[in-house]
């Protein structure tokens, strides 16, 4: 009797046998018969299908195992002390395993296994080294941490230690920083394929301080914090005024208007070596007014001797503790403390410690960042609150009550969309503005072009228009390079809202990326000389690889107020350069200081001479 047939290789030898003769076999039209297809990544263009790696074998730094349960946390002194441990101690540099504060000899030998291990950890903070133990996460990762107390110690260590992280590991690798864990990208061909798998609705990195204010006083999300659909329609509701071209060239009276009382100020502040003390400060003082101008129509006097307190606070609220008491960096001077409130501080802390146990223990940090938040907050809903009942019976005269009105926002959303408005104009324009000054002052032939093409283009005695800058190419490469060569933002984030293949990378749902674009701008992959302030580079024929200079982000989610800003920049710069030599009044080198945004680390030796 003949064996029976097996089905299941009759049909494959009978699909093999099509195949053979190059005739495709017909598609299942079962689901049930259909094998389970795979979840498609979207690929970078760069890469094959087959050469794709898990995101565990990345390389980089290895993570401190520092944080532990909420138990543990209390048995190691509390999360203020862990919280030191992170960023505050500075170990004996000869010590193996330093003692941790408030750790005592135990007799349990599981408390002192237990301490040993802490002490480690203070070990590892500091940015010392040890060969991995069982314990510690290997993977294709080097034992290296990165040292949170050493770059507090010398915070233009935060800088390096980027750009020496990816000579090290590479364009792309993973760094876990506390709690926070993150992967970096250095390469203009990620970001482009970044930017090309983008979803409608891209999101940034959670900043949970923010959010976890706004739930604990019931206030709105604005931009940097709102995902999806609602962030869609906040940000398209701001877009229609802030990113037009044309509605931002109505702007530049108002700006000049602010700008001719700062050079007023300059004048009476310089003394007879044309030093201005604190001048960071003044130029946040400029920016201030100016961003108030815009949005409120409103002056708040701090180009006067005599400013309105509130606009200090507001001012005073935002600053980074570090910089202003640590260091003596001019973040600070000249401005009173609002009640002790620094939100810039206590935000980046509570960024790699939970901020939900911070919140739930009431923590020094917690209520820092709290009354930070209110000073802010009050400031800003007092002047929405006024052009609201000014304009009522007229609101499209008002670019508040225009947006309000005709795009259907709650008053919480107004108020939360301005207040990080607000925020993020006031501190980066003026930043921005320092760092130029400074590069023209150390490159006076640089200075002295630019002033040729601005004398050349503005009749004397008339202020700078919007319509005069289409024929400034040189002031717009002169702002590109300082932009490139000293940023006031190092990095942009984003979250994937999706599996995404990266260089050699398949990359989950959920990862934070960290596009380093102050690695970018510094590296002589993209940029020749790049250590030199060389505006002429963006001038010629051959193009610069978009995705090498991003200082206001990139795809969807780019900076809302770039064109503002840019605005406010350029004019600034014709004001100033067709009144003053800018000079350098020392040639020893300025670091940059990581402090959420780069700062110097001295006062810029810059003098303004009169012409």
């Amino acid at each position: 009797m003949s064996a029976p047939i097996s089905k299941s290789r009759s049909l494959a030898a009978f699909l093999q046998h099509l195949r053979s003769l190059g005739q495709p076999p017909r598609p299942v039209t079962s689901a049930s018969g259909a094998p389970p297809q795979p979840p498609k990544v979207p690929l970078c263009p760069l890469m094959a299908p087959g050469d794709m790696q898990n995101a565990t074998a990345l390389p980089g730094p290895t993570n401190w195992p520092l944080l532990g349960s909420l138990l543990e946390i209390l048995w190691k002194g509390g999360l203020k002390k862990q919280h030191d441990t992170l960023v505050n101690i500075s170990s004996r540099p000869n010590a193996l395993f330093p003692p941790c504060p408030g750790l005592q000899w135990h007799s349990n030998p599981s408390q002192r296994r237990a301490a040993r291990a802490l002490g480690a950890r203070c070990a590892l903070v500091s940015g010392q080294r040890r060969s991995p133990g069982p314990g510690v996460e290997g993977g294709g990762r080097s034992e290296e941490r990165p040292g949170a107390a050493q770059v507090r110690a010398d915070p233009a260590g935060a800088r390096r230690l980027q750009a020496e992280y990816h000579r090290k590991y590479g364009k792309i690798f993973r760094m876990k920083l506390g709690s926070f864990d993150s992967v970096h990208l250095g390469s203009p061909c990620l970001l482009e394929a970044l930017y090309r798998t983008e979803s409608a609705y891209p999101q940034r990195l959670e900043v949970k301080p923010w959010k976890a204010y706004r739930d604990y006083r019931e206030e709105g999300y604005g931009l940097l914090i709102l995902e999806g659909k609602d962030w869609q329609r906040v940000r398209s509701a701001f877009q229609k005024k802030l990113m037009k071209p044309v509605e931002i060239m109505k702007l530049d009276s108002k700006i000049n208007e602010v700008l001719a009382d700062f050079m007023g100020r300059l004048d009476e502040l310089c003394d007879e070596r044309g030093h201005i003390e604190d001048l960071y400060s003044e130029l946040n003082k400029w920016s201030f007014e100016s961003i108030c101008l815009v949005l409120y129509e409103r002056r708040f006097g701090l180009l006067q001797k005599n400013a309105e307190d509130e606009a200090l606070n507001f001012i005073t609220a935002i600053k980074t503790d570090e910089c202003g008491q640590d260091r003596g960096c001019p973040l600070n001077g000249g401005f009173q403390k609002a009640q002790g409130a620094v939100m810039m501080s206590t935000f980046g802390k509570m960024m790699v410690t939970p901020v939900e146990l911070h919140k739930r223990l009431n923590t020094k940090i917690w209520q820092d960042h709290t009354l930070a938040w209110d000073t802010i907050f009050k400031s800003v809903k007092t002047c929405i609150n006024n052009r609201l009942e000014k304009y009522s019976q007229l609101p499209s005269a008002d670019f508040l009550c225009d947006i309000y009105h005709h795009n259907q926002l709650s008053k919480k959303e107004l108020y939360a969309a301005v207040t990080e408005l607000q925020l993020a104009a006031v501190e980066t324009t003026a930043n921005s503005l320092m760092w130029i000054l400074y590069n023209l002052s150390r490159n006076p032939q640089v200075q002295q072009k630019l002033r040729q093409e601005i004398l050349s283009v503005l009749p004397e005695n008339r202020p700078p228009r919007a319509e005069d800058l289409r024929n400034m190419p040189y002031l717009k490469a002169c702002l590109k390079e300082s932009m490139r060569l000293t940023p006031s933002v190092p990095f942009t984030t984003r979250t994937l809202d999706k599996a995404t293949v990266l260089g050699e990378y398949t990359l989950p749902k959920g990862t934070v990326l960290m596009l380093n674009t102050h690695v970018l701008g510094s590296s002589e992959d993209n940029f020749e000389d790049s250590s030199q302030f060389r505006p002429e580079r963006w001038l010629q024929e051959k193009k610069i690889n978009p995705f090498a200079h991003l200082p206001f982000g990139i795809g969807k989610r780019m900076c809302i107020g770039r064109r503002l800003a840019e605005l406010q920049l350029h004019l600034a710069l014709c004001w100033i350069i067709r009144k003053y030599d800018i000079v350098a009044t020392d040639n020893e080198p300025v670091e940059m200081l990581h402090l959420g945004i780069l700062v110097p680390s001295r006062e810029l030796p810059i003098a303004f001479r009169q012409r």
